[in-house]
């Protein structure tokens, strides 16, 4: 009696398909399988990785190829029943058992994904395309593609949160119960915290390149910074949890954590306070070489960070001030209610005036210690003294508007001169200003005569008369407003202004003026309304 060729066929596919994986996989045969052939469990470094994925294996001795690609006829029985109810990774392996050759296929994602739109649950099959590049010898890329497949399957069937999270504290804990283990979920990442309920005595023995050991050292014990690990280059006896968390590739910081407030103060020449802001959230961390103090006011508006290390090559203290004001936390609230804005501006403006800065730490209402900052960087002044300006205009006037998110050139100027006209009305400069302006037959010879008592120059007042003034995305109406104007030069020629008004019919005759070195721009206002 002859073996039927299709059992033939299987057979040497499942030899070629258990042949290809690495040794320390271990695939499981399905009996009987519904729509699944076997069941693999992944291995790493000789420990389970805990993952398993299923395989409907195939084999054919008459490959279907087409252009960097093989094709076969898969049941859409099993793959409806892949997508529809598997919740672990399923893979078509596909062997040509002529060439020994094996490929796969990533199903559930393949029918998701490259069958969307196609209504291959109403066919009896469906025909995949497999990248030809998808060779089962290649364990490497199928080992990355089993993983991947892995968390596909996880985002499509998500476990709650809270269980997931109880899951892991429950596995952690059960490894060392001389540990509570508290975790804390974010977008991107999860936090473990280990709090140790008595002490626990370890060993941890670090290896890894010589160029590098000392310099991860030192980051580690001396500077109290996040150092980074590769697997196998840290070995752990005393606890199974940390040996655990040590095992692969791992990031360890080793650092004291003190809870901090501070004090920034501009001193002068004699070390007298001229202006001063308290920061009360920070925290002081590090090792014996570095130590670092971050600071904050409630919503980040203003972060101070604050470097004290000491060089092993020169050992003598080196400070580090850098500080951060997030503008963009003010954009859209009412210029009047910026958050914090008084006291980050009192105090930079402050510093302008100042010797230095001094900074202050206390723990708990002590005092701790001070550092002195001899030249920090006041370049955010400007646009502190632009938003000072904004909001003193707002309060002149009555209003509030909001904070655009940026202001252009124009608004710039807009603010500048509104406080001028405003509040400053000292007089300016005068010299890059062109005018014109119309002068009547009965006042040339009151011009003429100015310009022969005064040596040519004269004064002028130009009323502006009520108009509005752009403000912050607002117009504002201002009183009448006139303008003041000394030392000007006359650019227009006696003889073409009198030659002008000796026409009848012309009733006034234009005058072009410039500025010159002594001229002066002044304003004059009545009431001013919104």
């Amino acid at each position: 009696m002859k073996r039927p060729i299709a059992h033939e066929t299987d057979k040497l596919a499942q030899q070629v398909f258990e042949g290809a994986l690495p040794p320390n996989w271990v695939p499981r045969r399905e009996e009987p399988d519904y729509g699944l052939d076997y069941t693999v469990e992944v291995f790493e470094n000789q420990e389970t990785t805990g993952i398993r994925y299923g395989v409907q294996l195939k084999g054919t001795t008459q490959l279907l190829r087409g252009a960097n690609c093989v094709r076969f006829k898969l049941s859409t029985e099993h793959l409806a029943e892949y997508v529809d109810r598997i919740r672990q990774p399923v893979f078509l392996v596909l062997v040509d058992v002529k060439k020994k050759v094996g490929y796969w296929l990533f199903t559930q994602e393949y029918a998701i994904q490259a069958l969307k739109g196609k209504l291959w649950r109403q066919q009896r099959t469906a025909t995949v395309s497999i990248q030809a590049q998808n060779v089962l010898s290649d364990t490497g890329s199928l080992l990355k593609e089993i993983k991947r497949a892995d968390k596909y399957m996880q985002a499509r069937y998500p476990v709650a949160i809270q269980t997931a999270m109880a899951a892991a504290r429950d596995r952690y804990e059960t490894l060392d119960p001389r540990f509570n283990i508290s975790i804390a979920a974010t977008e991107k990442h999860t936090h473990y915290k280990c709090e140790a309920k008595e002490d626990i005595p370890f060993t941890m023995t670090f290896g890894g390149p010589p160029d590098e050991f000392a310099q991860r050292m030192e980051s580690l014990f001396g500077r109290g910074l996040p150092t980074t690990f590769e697997s196998g280059q840290i070995e752990v006896a005393g606890s199974p949890l940390i040996e655990d968390v040590v095992k692969r590739a791992t990031t360890i910081q080793i650092a004291r954590k003190t809870p901090m407030a501070a004090r920034l103060i501009a001193i002068d020449s004699s070390d007298r306070e001229i202006n001063a802001m308290d920061l009360p959230l920070g925290t002081l961390e590090g090792g014996p070489l570095e130590s670092r103090f971050e600071c904050h006011t409630v919503d980040r508006v203003f972060v101070a960070k604050t470097t004290l290390s000491t060089e092993t090559a020169a050992p003598r203290m080196r400070i580090v001030f850098q500080y951060s004001i997030e503008f963009d936390q003010w954009i859209g609230k009412p210029v009047l209610h910026l958050p914090f804005f008084g006291p980050i501006h009192d105090l930079f403006q402050a510093l302008t005036n100042a010797a230095s800065l001094r900074i202050e730490f206390s723990s708990l209402g002590q005092y701790v210690a001070d550092v002195i900052i001899p030249s920090p960087d006041l370049s955010c002044v400007a646009h502190l003294r632009l938003l000072w300006k904004a909001r003193e205009i707002a309060k002149r006037l009555g209003l509030n508007p909001k904070l655009p998110s940026s202001l252009r050139a124009a608004e710039i100027e807009e603010i500048a001169f509104l406080y001028w006209m405003l509040l400053d009305r000292t007089p300016r400069d005068g010299s890059t200003v062109s005018i014109k302006t119309m002068i009547a037959r009965e006042g040339f010879s009151s011009l003429e005569e100015s310009f022969t008592r005064e040596g040519g120059l004269s004064s002028l007042d130009l009323d502006h008369g009520i108009r509005p003034y752009p403000f912050l995305g607002q117009d504002v109406i201002i009183g009448h407003v006139v303008y003041g104007f000394t030392e000007m030069k006359r650019l227009t020629d006696l003889t073409a202004i009198q030659r002008s008004l000796a026409d009848e019919t012309v009733e006034t005759a234009p005058v072009d003026w410039s500025g010159t070195e002594e001229s002066l721009w002044t304003v004059d206002l009545s009431d001013c309304e919104t």
